[in-house]
């Protein structure tokens, strides 16, 4: 098996975009947000940033304290409960992955072979 980070950090394996939203877009505090992962329409992931173990600000500091972080750096916060390690249900060519924040968006990307 493959470690996580070596699982999360390969080549073109994280999608971002269009959207960015920035601190200034939000209100005060970390709001509440419903985030879902669908693979072929599946509901795989459906959890809200409320449950959070650590807040937004709490991990900006965390990474602040220990390196440089700079503006347009992206801070990724880690998954809800319903990973492919935790059901055995991995990735295959053509699958549709469809990851949604409420209030900002739905990102959707086809499985590619390299």
């Amino acid at each position: 098996g493959m470690d996580l980070f070596a699982a999360k950090s390969q080549d073109r394996s994280t999608g971002l975009g269009p959207w960015i939203v920035t601190a200034d877009e939000f209100p005060p505090g970390s709001p509440a947000l419903q985030l879902t992962l669908k693979v072929n329409g599946d509901i795989r992931q459906d959890a809200s940033s409320g449950g959070m173990t650590w807040g937004v600000g709490e991990l900006v500091r965390f990474v602040d304290e220990r390196s440089a972080f700079e503006c347009g750096d992206v801070m990724f916060t880690g998954s809800p409960e319903g990973t492919a390690q935790g059901t055995g249900k991995f990735l295959k060519v053509g699958d549709v992955v469809e990851a949604s924040i409420e209030g900002i968006g739905t990102l959707r990307n086809v499985v590619t072979a390299e």
